[in-house]
């Protein structure tokens, strides 16, 4: 959780569940903070960033200075993050600067998102670098640094994302899929094999919310490596540990990759619906809901057969 006091108001810089209570006392701190345009200084208030115990104080750059680091740093090779668990500490004093002013809670969300994506449509090396420094840090942006960094094209990007496939946390998952899906197309087809498969169940509840991602994903990579993929989806999933709702993003997604192989899978789908209605013949809202999926299944069929 991430508390900003300002004044004598009190703002709630969103809640992350399982994560260290962070507290930072900003004093006469300005109304407003300035966005950050592409390749323009980060804005921060003189002084310093309270760091937690056992780390070492993060010293805050001027905007001269950081204007100066970020045109520095354009086409040098990339500092490199040793591995997820390297403190930012021991991270390179620019990037720890930076990351340290995309944490900074007094910083309204919407400025700090923009400012993450006018950095990852910098792609060089500083912007590599603190991308995949924030997203080994456990605060509320990390998410949005590891999908920023599906536009980036550059050496250790893909190995980096493939890590944040297995993280604990759902949305960190999910960030690293539309990266690998946006960078590699047909390529990430089975990786994001690997991750439905192990996603099926979640301790957090999240399946749906992750499979769901994986499954619009091979939608919108449209390659017909995907169809097995959603075949065991609606076969060995549907029904059990995730929703309807998640097997009407599976029939979205065949109608999107737009393969006819597609449709026996379907049609199989529209036979098992057909089944579960039947157990439901006193059930008038249950029979309208699953006349209401066949329709879809069947249509999403049909659109196939005339590709």
């Amino acid at each position: 959780m991430a508390i900003a006091i300002v004044g004598a108001g009190v703002a709630i810089a969103l809640l992350r569940s399982r994560h260290d209570v962070r507290v930072s006392v900003v004093h006469n701190a300005p109304p407003a903070k300035p966005a950050l345009a592409t390749g323009a200084a980060l804005p921060r208030p003189s002084g310093s960033v309270a760091a937690p115990s056992n780390s070492v104080p993060v010293a805050v750059p001027s905007a001269q200075t950081t204007a100066a680091v970020l045109s520095a740093s354009a086409g040098a090779p990339p500092p490199r993050v040793p591995s997820p668990a390297t403190p930012t500490s021991l991270l390179p004093t620019d990037v720890r600067n930076l990351v340290a002013h995309f944490e900074d809670p007094s910083i309204p969300v919407p400025q700090r998102l923009q400012e993450l994506k006018d950095l990852a449509k910098r792609g060089d090396a500083l912007a590599v670098a603190v991308l995949e420094a924030l997203g080994n840090e456990e605060t509320y942006l990390n998410y949005a640094a590891v999908e920023a960094l599906g536009q980036i094209h550059a050496p250790g990007v893909l190995e980096y994302l493939q890590t944040k496939t297995t993280n604990p946390d759902a949305r960190v998952v999910c960030a690293a899929v539309k990266s690998l899906a946006a960078l590699e197309g047909a390529d990430a087809v089975s990786q994001i094999g690997v991750v439905l498969q192990a996603n099926r169940a979640r301790p957090d509840g999240h399946q749906d919310i992750v499979c769901g991602t994986c499954v619009v994903a091979l939608g919108s990579i449209g390659s017909s490596a995907g169809v097995p993929l959603l075949a065991t989806e609606l076969k060995e999933t549907y029904g059990y540990s995730l929703s309807h709702s998640y097997a009407s993003q599976v029939v979205q997604a065949l109608q999107s990759i737009g393969d006819p192989s597609g449709i026996p899978v379907l049609l199989t789908y529209v036979d098992r619906l057909t089944v579960e209605k039947q157990k439901m013949a006193k059930n008038p809202m249950g029979l309208e809901y699953l006349n209401g999926k066949i329709t879809e299944a069947q249509k999403a069929a049909a659109s196939l057969q005339k590709k």
